[in-house]
């Protein structure tokens, strides 16, 4: 048995080649093996086999895992089931260096099918991992403790047991520094923090403790901020403080800007974030010019993007006069809440710029309807014919 990799499929090829034949692509061996099989009436005996991949748990672990990242994330439901199966294997060879293996494995998968249930054995199974001898890594106990925590939270100690173990992952003093790990900088921590500051906030107001609500949602601020140091463009972070800020700012009087006949131009917006940042003027007119910005970002949105005119670099030389004027208003709730209402629609208007285009996904779904060889190999898991009938198979499935 072999795995053979060709970087693209010959039927794509020819369509990029506007039908003319493709040029040949190497085809390349990355990996193959040999089992002796026992024939009855040929060769019924066979010496014993070994594999060479040592210690041998590690096959049905890297099979679950295989198993698993096919069917996670919301693809293919169905492989979780193997991937189940697999792991709950390394519970029954009696090795026990495999054990904490099958436990985190196990509670992985029940993680991803999400329903209330498995998230009670996850929770089990990281218990299970934990007592074991060698236990499972901490850090990846407290990474997956935290999400079962989240998923299950009923009250604020859920949520505060969540945070604790994320703290403790981002915390210097705690980096793995003899495997070369440092997760001070990985920012799906941070922004799991983000997410995990904002629900609490949410208990906190079903409470109706204001100040803590407030304080969970600065702490959210901060932690999603501190992903856009690291990587300014990040999804997850903009949504995220397009939500935080804008609760807010919901906290202060309510009251809305003016907004300028037609759609606002570049240098309308940065005069008004100058007005804002400007110490030196009146306090009302900085608090007016920052619900001012807030509505005319949101008409921003609706300006249709161009390469004449694109609207990132407005935004990006917006932010860090915005951002810097928040953290000084801090004795300031209801300038802070007038700068929130802005950042909010700030970070809304990148997010929409750089999160993935939702026509160009419409357009390539019709593609796909329209070319059957297109979408074959456009398939999340593309099976290759390696004969010539398996060639010819494919392409009378393919045909019109």
């Amino acid at each position: 048995a072999k795995v053979r990799y060709r970087k693209f499929d010959y039927e794509y090829m020819k369509l990029v080649h506007r039908g003319q034949e493709p040029p040949i692509l190497p085809i390349i061996d990355m990996a193959e093996d040999r089992v002796l099989l026992p024939v009855r009436g040929v060769a019924e005996q066979v010496p014993e086999q070994q594999s060479p991949i040592r210690p041998a748990w590690q096959r049905w672990n890297d099979y679950g895992i295989g198993c698993l990242l096919e069917g996670g994330a919301g693809n293919r439901r169905g492989e979780l089931a193997q991937a189940e199966a697999a792991f709950r294997q390394l519970l029954t060879l009696g090795v026990k260096e495999a054990l904490p293996h099958g436990y985190v494995n196990l509670a992985r998968t029940y993680i991803e099918e999400g329903i209330p249930e498995r998230l009670r054995q996850a929770a089990e199974m990281l218990t299970l991992a934990k007592q074991c001898d060698p236990p499972a890594p901490w850090w990846t106990l407290a990474w997956f403790g935290a999400v079962v925590n989240l998923d299950n939270a009923a009250d604020v100690k859920d949520i505060d047991d969540a945070i604790a173990n994320l703290t403790r992952l981002i915390d210097p003093k705690h980096q793995p520094s003899e495997r070369k790990f440092n997760f001070a900088r990985d920012y799906r921590i941070l922004n799991q923090l983000g997410r995990t500051y904002f629900k609490r906030s949410r208990l906190q107001q079903q409470m109706n403790n204001l100040p803590g609500e407030r304080q969970d949602l600065l702490q959210a601020v901060q932690f999603y901020e501190r992903t856009l140091q690291i990587e300014p463009e990040d999804l997850d972070a903009h949504y995220g403080l397009n939500q935080a800020y804008g609760r807010l700012s919901a906290s202060a009087p309510s009251r809305t800007g003016e907004a300028a006949a037609g759609l606002p131009e570049n240098e309308t917006l940065l005069s008004l974030g100058d007005v804002v940042a400007d110490a030196n003027r009146p306090r009302a007119t900085r608090i007016q010019a920052a619900w001012d910005l807030a509505t005319a970002l949101s008409a921003y949105r609706l300006k249709p993007l161009t390469p004449a005119t694109p609207k990132a670099p407005t935004l990006k030389t917006l932010l860090p006069t915005l951002r810097a004027t928040f953290q000084t208003s801090r004795e300031d709730e209801e300038l802070q809440s007038a700068i929130a209402a802005a950042l909010s629609k700030l970070h809304l208007g990148l997010h929409d710029i750089y999160r993935p285009d939702d026509l160009a996904t419409s357009v390539r779904e019709k593609y796909r309807k329209k070319h059957p060889a297109a979408n074959h190999a456009a398939e999340a898991i593309v099976i290759y014919p390696t004969t010539a009938a398996q060639r010819d198979a494919i392409r009378a499935k393919l045909a019109p």
